[in-house]
């Protein structure tokens, strides 16, 4: 599954056929789907007794991508959809159109106020009568996906393979029968400054009283977000601090699965390389945390400033899907970390207040 999706190209507001292959794998699994009026597509598998406060789960669909906004024979004018770094000429696109088109970045149109590229133009074939299609999508024209040993190296491993994290742990939940009550957002046009999400915290879908987690894929930081040592508790990112009861929570329950099995890796921190989902939701009034993988090749921008594929780590993504899987189940718990460093804490006061 991971693979498959990975293999798919995707860019904000051209999420079809991510879309597609999500349907097509919740319709093998017991859960409700729905879609909001923005696109956004909301699993909920509710099961067994007792299970807490709702969890809902968040990830997006899109990734930085283009879309052709003029085009003539030889030429298109691209809008650039989300962070695509500075160093763009010469680069090569993939069009996804019939027949595939690859072009070359020739110059940057145009910037915005902070200087930033906002178009560029695109020198694509020069057949007679073809000409790119006004709306036409296209990504980096590199390998979609490859793995090499414990390492995935693929073109949008940010967000799709939270998708595929998101996936996995409703069918694994599915399987169990555990007692759940969780919420899988897949969410729209991310990259464009979270507008899926942001539609999807307009509506009424989900409960005021559940505890939503962004699945991002963040920019690695050697020494405090590192691959191959577990995925990261998110704590906050470049814009805000996430809620402290649940972030709380969060490190208790993986605390608990790492004294059960050594093999378990986690690591806590803000990571301050972006902004994710859980900052939305937060400014809307929701009770929101992240956890994320760290990620190589952010943006597909390798450090010697070259288009290369993301990367993230195996070891890394085995325990971020253990670690969900066990959070939903362990919802029912809600509470019980802070009810029990209370009770430590009225004990300590209680046996040294007589020497106060």
């Amino acid at each position: 599954m991971l693979e498959r999706l990975l293999s798919l190209p995707t860019a904000p507001f051209h999420e079809t056929e991510i879309i597609q292959e999500v349907e097509k794998s919740l319709g093998r699994m017991r859960v409700n789907l729905r879609t909001d009026r923005y696109g956004n597509r909301i699993a909920r598998l509710k099961q067994g007794g007792p299970s807490g406060p709702p969890l809902a789960l968040v990830a997006h669909m899109d990734h930085p991508g283009f879309v052709v906004r003029q085009s003539r024979p030889g030429s298109a004018l691209v809008q650039l959809l989300g962070g695509l770094g500075h160093r763009l000429a010469g680069r090569r696109l993939k069009f996804v159109s019939s027949p595939e088109c690859v072009g070359v970045i020739s110059r940057v149109a145009r910037k915005d106020a902070s200087g930033r590229p906002t178009h560029v133009w695109v020198r694509t074939p020069l057949q007679r009568g073809f000409r790119l299609p006004h709306g036409t999508f296209g990504v980096w024209d590199v390998p979609a996906f490859r793995r090499r040993g414990s390492k995935i190296h693929a073109r949008s491993i940010d967000d799709v393979c939270g998708v595929a994290v998101m996936l996995e742990v409703l069918r694994r939940l599915g399987r169990s029968r555990r007692p759940v009550d969780l919420y899988c957002c897949f969410t729209r046009a991310e990259e464009v400054g979270f507008v899926g999400a942001a539609g999807l915290a307009r509506t009424n879908i989900l409960p005021r009283r559940a505890k939503l987690i962004s699945i991002e894929m963040s920019r690695e930081l050697p020494g405090k977000a590192d691959q191959g040592k577990g995925f990261v508790i998110r704590a906050g990112d470049r814009a805000s601090l996430f809620d402290p009861g649940l972030v709380g929570f969060m490190i208790w329950i993986a605390r608990r699965m790492q004294a059960a099995r050594k093999t378990f890796q986690f690591q806590t921190a803000i990571l301050d390389g972006g902004t994710c989902e859980a900052t939305l939701f937060n400014a809307m009034g929701g009770c929101a945390a992240g956890v994320a993988l760290p990620l190589r090749n952010y943006h597909n921008q390798a450090p010697d400033g070259h288009i290369a594929p993301e990367c993230i780590d195996m070891h890394d993504l085995n325990c971020l899907v253990d670690f969900l899987e066990e959070l939903a189940g362990q919802m029912r718990n809600w509470g019980q970390d802070r009810r029990a460093l209370r009770s430590r804490l009225d004990r300590n006061f209680r046996t040294w207040r007589k020497y106060l």
